[in-house]
C-alpha cells in the first residue's frame, strides 16, 4: 500500500479496511430510488466487510477522542463519501426527480447511520434479509 506522508496510523487503517479516497462514484441506475439503493450497497460493502466489522468500532473511538484527527476525517474521507452522495442527489435533480437537491450531510447521515446501526449495534444480517426494512431488489 502506497502511503502519503504525514498520514496516521487510523488513516492507513480506514483505508485498508473501508475504503481509500479512491471510492468510486455511485452507480447510475437511471432513477433516485435505485441509485440510492446501489449506494446503500455500496456503504453496506464497504461497512460489513470481516476486517472492517472488527476494526471501524475501535477506529471510531480514537477519531471521536482526538478533535485533529475528526477534522482530517471530515475533510478527506467523510467528504469524499459526501461527494457520492452529492452526485446522486445532482443526478436525481438533473432527471427531474428532485426540484432541489436536499442538504447533503443530511442525507449522508441518514443512508449510513442505519447500516452502521445495522451492522454495529444491532449486528443483524445483511438488511436485504428482511422485507419489512429493505424492499426486494
Amino acid at each position: 500500500m502506497y502511503l502519503k506522508r504525514g498520514r496516521c496510523g487510523q488513516e492507513t487503517v480506514f483505508a485498508a479496511t473501508v475504503h481509500t479516497m479512491e471510492l468510486p462514484a455511485p452507480a447510475d441506475t437511471g432513477a433516485f430510488v435505485t441509485d440510492l439503493a446501489a449506494l446503500i450497497d455500496d456503504v453496506l460493502a464497504t461497512l460489513g466487510n470481516p476486517v472492517a466489522l472488527v476494526t471501524v468500532p475501535g477506529l471510531l473511538a480514537e477519531i471521536t477522542a482526538d478533535a485533529d484527527l475528526t477534522v482530517r476525517f471530515q475533510q478527506t474521507f467523510m467528504e469524499r463519501q459526501r461527494e457520492c452522495v452529492r452526485a446522486v442527489l445532482d443526478r436525481a435533480v438533473q432527471r427531474g426527480e428532485l426540484d432541489e437537491p436536499p442538504e447533503t450531510d443530511l442525507v449522508h447521515a441518514m443512508l449510513v447511520g442505519p447500516v452502521f446501526a445495522w451492522l454495529f449495534m444491532i449486528r443483524g444480517q445483511s438488511p436485504r434479509s428482511s422485507p419489512a426494512i429493505w424492499p426486494p431488489g
